[in-house]
Order: C-alpha cells, then structure tokens, then sequence
C-alpha cells in the first residue's frame, strides 16, 4: 500500500478515468456512500499522515470510474503483492475504481484526495491502492 502526495498521481487518476468509456463505468459496485470502505481507509490513512484531524464534520464522495480488470490486469496486481497471488480468493470480476472524496473538518480547509481502490461486484474492500492529495483544484 503506497500514500503519494502531488499532482502527479491524481493526473493519472484523472487520465485513468477519462480513458474508461460509457461501459466500463458502469461496472462494478458503487463504494462511495460516506461510510463506505473507500472513504472510512481514507480518512484513516490521511489522520496517520497528520495531513487530517479525526474530527471530520463532513464527508463527500464521488466514483470518478469504474473499470474491470482483465487477466493481464489482474496478473499484474497480483504480481504486486497486493493480494496473495497463491490463491484466487476473488474468482469473479475485480475492478479498479477511482474515487474522489472530500474530507470538511470543523475548523479549517477541505482536504481532497483521489483513491484508487479494488473492488469485485461482492465485495468493497479488496485493496486500497493509492492516496493521491489533490494540493489546488484550478476548476471546481
């Protein structure tokens, strides 16, 4: 599991979901209420970076893409590390999803990141793969 701060990553997040079409987006399951797994690993991986307090008054998120991984794709992360490529716990599609969440504290600036997670179509929390601070918003 990496954190990366910068522009960089959440270029790529942005050039990974304008790549996806129509279809793609569609698939895989929507993690994105509040109190999802892709929000809640977030804001716990940003609160041990000091980068946010614990006290979040409000929380936003958005699936940006959606896309499924085929068997090339799938080989790779599991080449990673990511999960044990020993055993095909996920037998059925997985997807890797981009979410864009907005963390509002009591007092303060909204923080926003870009997370780049996997999912299958039962399951949210496969894998957190990617924290991506986005520093300065130029359109909103």
């Amino acid at each position: 599991m990496r954190f990366i701060s910068g522009a960089l990553p959440a270029l790529a997040a942005l050039f990974f979901s304008l790549s996806c079409n129509a279809e793609q987006n569609d698939s895989g399951p929507d993690c994105s209420a509040i109190n999802g797994w892709p929000t809640q690993t977030t804001e716990v991986h940003l609160i041990e970076k000091g980068l946010i307090l614990p006290k979040v008054v409000k929380r936003d998120a958005a699936l940006i893409s959606s896309m499924s991984l085929n068997e090339m794709q799938r080989q790779e992360i599991q080449g990673a590390g990511i999960f044990d490529a020993s055993v095909n716990i996920f037998p059925g599609p997985l997807y890797r999803q981009v979410y864009r969440i907005t963390f509002t504290p009591e007092k303060g600036q909204p923080v926003s990141v870009m997370t780049t997670t996997l999912a299958s179509d039962d399951e949210c929390s496969i894998a957190l793969v990617s924290v991506a601070l986005i520093a300065k918003e130029l359109v909103n």
